[in-house]
């Protein structure tokens, strides 16, 4: 609301009127200058406050009073428009690539994970995005050694995404890394120091989660998978994993679709787990994806199933 004082005119007679100088001199801008060949834009008479609609960007705006008499004086003031809103990032539920076999390597870059991020000010186009709050990290180069036994392994990460003003906000999500057909890593393996008899399945129940360790206290700690063994497999395989507390957990099987499989619900213990899987509950040889969730917590590898 404009205000003004004069000897002989009272508060309800004064006109106002306001003029902009949307992009002043630098010289205009430090003295608050006036000049009339760089108004843009002037309201017409008898306003009492200043309604606009201004982009982003540092502005000039004069106010004119006058008096009964007609006697006119101007007071200037510096208009600041600034973005304080961050992005809304949007990630993709998880994106799967693999390992070049020319190259043994895949660079994946921040905005491949990006599902449609946006921003009050600035034009989704012009969004940058980066892995970290070095808006300059905007790829990760991926080799066989970040892939699990030279097969398959998830990484998680976190997507920033960054708008015109310098300001972001992030989403987390995942890159499931595989070994393509190329086989260009090599498969590893675990070294079975016990003996395990695996007997034969029996379809009514296909699988059996095993709390106790025959080969005595495992190096598992907190939550952790590991790769299924025998992988690949015909019969049944074991899936082992840890868990830091006892709790519930969800052992799904999908195929190279997405398409669920398999679900398997229950309990484990704090530490060591098994969960011995029938062949058979699955639908046919090929390459099948296990994940465990448990307390928010996720983890995701690849297996084999041979006839």
């Amino acid at each position: 609301m404009f205000q003004a004082v004069d000897n002989c005119t009272t508060s309800d007679q004064f006109q106002y009127r306001w003029e902009l100088d949307v992009n002043p001199t630098s010289s205009d801008l430090t003295n608050k200058s006036y000049n009339k060949n760089s108004i843009d834009t002037r309201s017409g008479p008898g306003v009492k406050q200043l309604t606009l609609t201004q982009s982003i960007g540092v502005s000039l705006v004069h106010v004119i009073v006058s008096d009964r008499c007609g006697n006119e004086d101007t007071s200037t003031f510096v208009l600041t428009v600034k973005d304080c809103k961050r992005p809304t990032p949007y990630c993709y539920n998880g994106i799967v690539t693999v390992i070049m076999p020319s190259t043994g390597a895949i660079t994946v870059w921040a905005k491949d994970l990006d599902a449609g991020s946006s921003d009050n000010c600035t034009l989704k186009q012009n969004l940058r995005f980066s892995f970290s709050e070095d808006s300059t990290e905007v790829n990760k180069v991926f080799t066989c050694d970040d892939v699990s036994g030279g097969i398959s392994e998830a990484h998680y990460v976190n997507i920033y995404v960054w708008d015109a003003a310098g300001l972001y906000d992030h989403c987390q999500t995942y890159i499931l890394l595989q070994d393509g057909s190329g086989n260009a890593c090599p498969d590893g393996f675990r070294p079975i120091s016990e003996q395990t008899s695996l007997q034969k399945p029996d379809k009514s129940k296909p699988v059996e989660l095993i709390t106790a360790n025959p080969a005595g206290p495992r190096s598992l700690s907190g939550f952790t998978m590991l790769q299924n063994r025998p992988n690949p497999f015909n019969a049944t395989t074991l899936i082992e994993f840890s868990l830091p507390q006892p709790s519930a957990y969800v052992l799904t099987i999908t195929d190279i679709t997405g398409r669920v499989i398999h679900t398997v619900k229950g309990s484990g213990q704090k530490g060591f787990n098994q969960v011995k899987l029938d062949g058979a509950s699955l639908q046919g040889s090929g390459v099948y994806y296990y994940s465990l969730s448990s307390n928010g917590q996720v983890a995701i590898k690849k297996m084999i199933i041979t006839n």
